[in-house]
């Protein structure tokens, strides 16, 4: 951040009273897009033979990688026991979860598999203060914090993403962290249902345990709402109910 001086992080950018209502639709458009065509590049950047090397250092990342698996799916199983009301009839779909996602940490190889930044969330996209005088296409933005690169399924960078722009929208009742999920799936390739249902099944992830913890972020209503939605997204996700997320939020990730 002291290299970029009057800049702000994209959470910090949106709950600052001066730009959260004043954000048009598609200027959040377009910032999503732009987000969505990164990724993308970086991802498909990450595949290429002459990046054969970066993706084998990085597949060397254990501790991290390792990190960022129990951060998110081991504490999955522990917040069944701080929301038993909530979680407990779901702890068998929870496991199986895990597994799955223990059985993807690492794998650099196959469709939707490579290299991840692996914190990929908007407290980790650097843009200028000023960014609503810019025109819609011209937003500088920078993507920082790399220790967490490593292999693995790419929904753990989509899914993390669009959990913590959701959270603006659930907490804060800011519409553009809506619109900027949007302008995601309409800039990053159309997803096959299968990376859509793992992408959502991180999204509700991540919502059960960071969206949870954070303090001072909502009330505690907001708090148990956010866990039951996790939960439903990550059931209906691996249940492949696809007819459940027709119409809403997340419809979006649907496009193929």
């Amino acid at each position: 951040m002291e290299d970029l001086p009057d800049s702000v992080d994209l959470k910090s950018f949106f709950v600052s009273p001066s730009s959260a209502r004043t954000v048009p639709r598609e200027w959040a458009v377009s910032l999503g897009r732009a987000l969505g065509n990164w990724l993308s590049s970086f991802h498909s950047w990450a595949k290429e033979p002459a990046q054969a090397d970066v993706a084998l250092e990085l597949e060397q990342n254990h501790f991290f990688r390792d990190l960022k698996f129990s951060i998110n799916y081991d504490n999955l199983i522990n917040m069944v026991s701080k929301y038993p009301e909530i979680l407990e009839g779901s702890r068998a779909v929870f496991e199986k979860v895990r597994d799955m996602a223990k059985s993807e940490s690492g794998r650099k190889d196959g469709e939707g598999f490579g290299v991840i930044h692996g914190d990929f969330w908007s407290g980790n996209i650097i843009l200028p203060k000023t960014s609503l005088d810019t025109q819609y296409s011209k937003t500088p933005l920078f993507i920082i914090d790399w220790e967490l690169a490593q292999c693995g399924t790419r929904a753990l960078d989509l899914g993390q993403m669009m959990a913590e722009l959701y959270e603006l929208k659930h907490y804060k009742d800011i519409d553009a962290g809506v619109w900027i999920i949007q302008g995601i799936t309409e800039a990053y390739p159309a997803l096959s249902e299968e990376m859509a249902f793992r992408t959502l099944i991180h999204v509700g992830t991540h919502l059960i345990y960071f969206g949870s913890t954070v303090p001072g972020w909502g009330t505690d209503g907001q708090i148990t709402d956010l866990v039951r939605l996790g939960r439903d997204l990550i059931v209906k996700a691996w249940e492949k109910d696809k007819s459940w997320f027709k119409g809403g939020v997340w419809d979006c990730l649907f496009k193929k």
